[in-house]
């Protein structure tokens, strides 16, 4: 049973990256108002650019699968985590110093390579340190954080603007690490 108990705690822990996964994906929609008028950013995109914001998160998701699966038969599924961490914070700090559409679409892109590395990643690694009897449930903790991230971007960004809303979602890959 106490062995049981260790592979919840780094199950849980490797599948700690679908949060931010998660808030990638739902920071786009709270924004979405913010960025199509006036904004902190002072850079306003029309209703068909700021699609792109959603398109090139998972354009970016898409293009990392290959390179991914290279990664972790080299380094492994827990130190290719960790690297993305990296790339999860290069493309949240685009996105808080944007200072034009292109970083705000580069940081996108940037952040939906880590999400989607995460997605290869996280499943892979908990099903290879999960004995069969808990794999079930230790499954189902990649899917509840994911949608936990949702609603995380889906929360803050209903209280804050899209800058703190940046800042907030550049912290669950930190935590993570």
């Amino acid at each position: 049973m106490a062995k049981a108990y260790r592979q919840y705690f780094a199950a849980l822990a490797s599948a700690g990256g679908a949060l931010p996964c998660g808030a990638t994906s739902g920071r786009s929609a709270p924004a979405h108002d913010e960025f199509t008028s006036e904004n902190d950013y002072g850079i306003t995109f029309s209703t068909k650019e700021y699609a792109w914001t959603g398109s090139l998160m998972t354009l970016g998701a898409a293009f990392v699968c290959f390179p991914v699966g290279v990664l972790i038969t080299t380094i492994g599924p827990k130190w290719t985590m960790m690297l993305m961490v990296i790339l999860f914070e290069i493309g949240w700090s685009l996105m808080i110093f944007a200072q034009n559409q292109m970083m705000i679409f580069a940081a996108r892109f940037l952040t939906g390579m880590a999400g989607g590395s995460f997605c290869v990643c996280a499943p892979m690694y908990c099903t290879a340190i999960s004995q069969k009897e808990v794999r079930g449930i230790i499954g189902s903790f990649f899917q509840l954080l994911i949608t936990s991230g949702v609603l995380f971007a889906f929360v803050f960004g209903a209280f804050t603007k899209a800058f703190l809303l940046s800042i907030i979602c550049s912290i669950p890959p930190l935590v993570f690490a």
